[in-house]
């Protein structure tokens, strides 16, 4: 598994974008950047905020586990409208449930606008009917 330094580095790469530029961004010096990335320092939490506004996914740079499926992200909408459906349809089976039409409408909506992994998903799924008190219809 990558260290914290390297997935600011694999985040900062992904994007497309220079030390010099993440450095501006988020007002720290060049090598102070370059520390965070060599894993010598760590950032501050207004730092991750900058980072985040940028576009980088900063669960990941925290926790190596992804907020986003940055495969699923670029894909052509009608692509990722398929990919999603697939998402979708995994949550179900891996969970053994039955949504419903409107449960459907409402994770595709959710996973088309912000591209989660199946774990991801899954996790929404199982806090939004806590939170929401409702009960995951079993499969029959």
């Amino acid at each position: 598994m990558y260290s914290f330094g390297a997935r600011i580095k694999e985040e900062r790469k992904r994007l497309g974008i220079t030390q010099v530029d993440i450095a501006e961004a988020t007002g720290v010096s060049l090598l102070t950047h370059g520390n965070y990335e060599r894993g010598k320092r760590k950032p501050d939490a207004e730092y991750l905020e900058l980072c985040a506004k940028m576009g980088l996914d900063v669960m990941y740079i925290l926790i190596g586990e992804r907020s986003f499926d940055p495969v699923l992200k670029k894909m052509k909408p009608t692509d990722r409208a398929s990919a999603v459906l697939h998402h979708v349809a995994t949550v179900q089976e891996i969970l053994e449930v039955e949504f419903s039409q409107e449960q459907i409408q409402i994770l595709m909506r959710y996973a088309y606008e912000h591209c989660p992994t199946v774990e991801g998903l899954q996790s929404f799924v199982k806090s939004a009917f806590e939170l929401t008190g409702q009960k995951l219809t079993k499969k029959t």
